[in-house]
């Protein structure tokens, strides 16, 4: 049976003080605290999970605590576990403490590591010029900076010498001559995080001023606004490639105040699971049970004030990631990634601004699509998905880096890409110089067509019909020998044909010589006879020459080769509320792909995970809707809702029973009707996943709105509706499903 931290009864002895010496009694604060450490911050702050910065991955390890994670305790309960091995033989604690001594060192560097990448990303920041960088946070981050310089006294202070040595002192700024318990000391320091007294002043004031600071608000501009003007931070020019670069530097600035709200972060939750451990009595662990027993403090918790400081570490780090999300959105995020690279067409700041985001790799396009094609792509063989006639799209919809919207590249994108080639280089030389893969050996069609006067020779000869030609690009060809695409350009047309021959025929009654047209001899070979042609003069009108062998390049179409996968940004949709463009004008993801992007920077903290699963989409009267629900929640205090949505998209039903089923009315525009579904924590225990198997049964009668219905599961704060309104801090967990209801 697992230990219950809350039955144990017997609390660590204290440290005695007494000038600047200590006594000998530090049995159960020093050792234990070294010994806990490793439990708590190794898996986490040294996680094989890789995040933007050592800032998110504290940020996950916070959030972790917060959400009372078993399996694993997390940074957040250091402090709060203080006296959890009180009892324990002293050569038990010695033992555990040869085992990790040296991973409590290398937690310290980590943490200092932080302070380093701190002042790294002010340097940058410096750099902008930005007076705003400054604008009322210097307070806010002071107190951060002082309450988080004691909380690293704490860290030295567990990592200081071994058992037989002089631990040293604690924190002066927190600790006192005069206290004797070091659970005084902390309990001081925690008072000052939290600030009980005002709660104006404490960490959370901080945290929170910081973000009004950064977010603009009707006409005040906030910081990141401010510093993202582009007479501030220049935007990415017309054909520049890579927006990371731009992005790098909104980065700096953005990742300025995240390290400060983390650590914010991380105080906050410290003090209030040290409260928590207060709260709870104090309790003792036994020999090994350290890590379950730091966290089940809050999951075991029966006492009110436990509880409700255990609920707050929850409340506080989804508001702090609520706010990081705002700020995150603002700044914006880069559309370039190890798949893709972003090319701008036209400046930023122009009303018309585009922007084409380019596959890196036709081989990966090809490998995702589940095409079974030799690697490195070559157009001798054409092979898979991007193969094909130049006038057809793709065959089939292709997810590729969390987009489905590939179409092949027209005329003018390719023509952008390769505006920077110069004269020695091939496109192949030049695209994999900047971050293109395998680009050798290929043929790029494109649907766009040109004009293209094959074998006309002045107003005698009229050109081959039709006139026009399929776009292209040949990644193997030198600029010296023709700019590229191959595209309504008379003189570079040519440069695929030579005169290989004459022939004579009559025009009218008039003898002429005709020239016999074929392939140039400099193009490439081995490109699925791609280039091959004969010009000749047409039978039934030797006015005229035609085609007796047409090249691929010419319709129709029929030489199959790639076409370029890419994804016009400008036209993709936002998530509601998010603008496509950042305040300096760049384009930012803004849909499901920022989501992706933000939960590498700002791991969600798992405070609850919902999910339901229906038997059917489709009812008739006599049908019964059966709903699953799965639900992990770590939540103390909280409200659960289960019920739907009617088709005039405002009123709702509420179950309210189960047994017997109640629903109850409610309005989607006054959250003050929603009722919750009360289930004891048998049913919805803290911190397990549970499967709840048709929890709701309801079968029609035949009166219901004829229509779609949504059907939903969710969990939010307890009370979060009770003003009347509702946001998305409210939500902490949602599944909704659409049923549609025939009659």
């Amino acid at each position: 049976m697992k230990f219950s931290i809350l039955e144990a009864s017997s609390a660590c002895s204290p440290i005695l003080v007494s000038g600047d010496s200590q006594t000998e009694d530090i049995n159960c604060y020093r050792w234990l605290h070294r010994s806990l450490f490793a439990f708590i911050l190794l898996s986490l702050l040294f996680s094989p999970v890789v995040h933007s910065s050592t800032t998110s991955t504290l940020f996950e390890a916070v959030g972790k605590s917060a959400a009372n994670e078993v399996g694993g305790a997390a940074a957040g309960w250091v402090l709060g576990a203080l006296g959890l091995t009180s009892g324990n033989d002293s050569s038990e604690i010695v033992k555990q403490l040869s085992e990790v001594n040296s991973d409590l060192v290398e937690i310290e560097n980590t943490l200092k590591d932080i302070d380093a990448e701190l002042v790294n990303i002010q340097d940058a920041i410096d750099q902008l010029n930005c007076d705003a960088v400054s604008s009322n946070t210097n307070d806010a981050r002071a107190l951060i900076d002082s309450l988080a310089s004691d909380y690293m006294s704490f860290v030295e202070t567990s990592s200081g010498n071994g058992p037989d040595g002089n631990p040293p002192a604690l924190p002066p700024t927190a600790c006192t001559t005069e206290q004797k318990d070091p659970s005084d000391c902390l309990e001081n320091w925690a008072n000052a995080v939290l600030d009980d007294a005002t709660e104006t002043s404490g960490i959370l004031n901080a945290v929170n001023q910081i973000n009004q600071a950064l977010i603009t608000v009707g006409s005040a501009q906030g910081v990141i606004a401010a510093c993202l003007d582009s007479s501030v931070l220049p935007p990415p020019t017309a054909g520049e490639f890579d927006d990371t670069k731009y992005y790098d530097q909104v980065a700096n600035l953005i990742n300025f105040y995240y390290s400060y709200q983390t650590r914010g972060l991380l105080l906050l939750v410290e003090a209030y699971h040290f409260k928590a451990w207060l709260n709870a009595g104090q309790p003792a662990g036994q020999p090994g049970s350290v890590p379950d027993a730091t966290t089940d403090i809050c999951t075991l918790a029966t006492k009110g004030s436990v509880i409700t400081n255990c609920n707050n570490a929850i409340v506080d780090t989804n508001s702090v990631y609520s706010n990081l999300q705002e700020q995150f959105e603002l700044g914006g995020a880069p559309y370039t990634n190890t798949n893709t690279l972003l090319q701008y067409d036209a400046d930023v700041g122009v009303s018309n601004a585009s922007a084409t985001l380019f596959v890196r790799s036709l081989e990966a396009f090809t490998e995702v699509a589940g095409n079974d094609c030799s690697s490195p792509l070559t157009s001798a063989d054409p092979c898979g998905v991007t193969a094909g006639i130049a006038d057809l799209g793709f065959s089939k919809q292709v997810m590729f880096s969390g987009y489905t919207e590939w179409t092949p590249a027209n005329a003018a994108q390719l023509a952008t890409a390769l505006d920077a080639q110069n004269s020695s280089q091939t496109p192949a030389d030049y695209l994999n110089s900047i971050g293109f893969q395998n680009m050798a050996d290929k043929i790029v069609l494109t649907p766009s067509t040109a004009e293209a006067n094959i074998g006309q020779v002045g107003s005698i000869l009229e050109p081959v019909n039709p006139n026009v030609m399929f776009c292209f690009m040949d990644t193997g060809i030198l600029k010296s020998f023709s700019s590229q695409p191959f595209c309504s350009n008379d003189a570079a047309v040519n440069r695929l044909v030579t005169k290989t021959g004459t022939m004579v025929a009559e025009c009218g009654s008039t003898p002429f010589t005709f020239d016999i047209l074929g392939t140039h001899p400099s193009l490439p070979e081995n490109r699925n006879q791609f280039y091959d042609l004969r010009v000749v003069p047409f039978s039934g009108d030797p006015c005229r020459n035609e085609f007796e062998l047409a090249p691929g390049w010419w319709p129709p179409a029929n030489g199959e080769q790639y076409r370029w996968p890419v994804i016009a940004v400008e036209n993709l949709k936002c998530t509601s509320s998010r603008s496509p463009k950042n305040p300096g004008g760049a384009f930012t993801l803004c849909g499901s792909d920022f989501d992706a992007w933000f939960n590498v920077q700002v791991p969600i903290a798992p405070t609850a995970t919902i999910s339901q699963t229906l038997n059917a989409a489709d009812f008739q009267s006599s049908d019964t809707l059966s709903v699953n629900v799965s639900i992990k929640n770590n939540v103390p205090l909280y409200d659960f809702y289960l019920g739907g949505i009617l088709p005039d998209g405002n009123t709702m039903f509420f179950v309210t029973a189960l047994n017997p089923l109640t629903l109850a009315e409610g309005f989607l525009d006054d959250p003050a009707t929603f009722h919750p579904l009360k289930l004891s924590t048998d049913v919805i225990p803290l911190g397990v996943k549970v499967y709840l198997i048709n929890l709701l049964a309801y079968t029609f009668i035949g009166t219901e709105p004829i229509g779609n219905h949504q059907i939903f599961s969710a969990i939010t704060w307890a009370g979060a509706f009770s003003d009347g309104s509702m946001d998305d801090q409210d939500i902490i967990a949602l599944d909704l499903d659409t049923i549609t209801f025939i009659k």
